[in-house]
């Protein structure tokens, strides 16, 4: 039974057995004659993948930006009340992204300007109820 021989890589020093191409750090075993001289093969090629960007990525920057909308821009008038209730499930969707801060962030904004549409709606309920009082006559009088 033939014997398996051990090569050892150049670059780690790591121990390959010989029907092994390539060391784990990616330098080639393997040796070509060119022009009457041995050299060893070149390194296979390495590709650099980007992470892909998931749409929660997007959802967190999107509900971020709606929620400074929202609350940043007052000039805006009632376009600030559907930012701030477009923005807080957009947030909400974009808590499980590699933008978690930003994603926060739109929460709070968000829900400050629910919050203070919450309490403009009651005001206003509250400031008719009391000039539909001031309108309607007393009796006895």
């Amino acid at each position: 039974m033939p014997s398996k021989r051990a090569v050892q890589c150049p670059v780690c020093g790591t121990l390959v057995e010989q029907p092994a191409a390539y060391c784990r750090c990616g330098q080639s075993l393997l040796k070509e004659i060119v022009a009457g001289q041995v050299q060893p093969l070149p390194p296979p090629p390495r590709t650099i993948t980007r992470p892909e960007q998931s749409n929660r990525d997007n959802y967190a920057v999107a509900g971020f930006v709606l929620g400074i909308c929202s609350v940043g821009f007052p000039f805006l008038g009632p376009l600030s009340i559907p930012c701030g209730l477009v923005g807080l499930p957009l947030s909400i969707m974009g808590l499980k992204s590699r933008n978690r801060g930003l994603a926060v962030a739109g929460i709070v904004l968000s829900s400050i300007c629910v919050v203070l549409i919450v309490l403009a709606l009651c005001f206003v309920g509250v400031l008719l109820s009391v000039f539909k009082l001031a309108d309607t006559p007393t009796f006895g009088r």
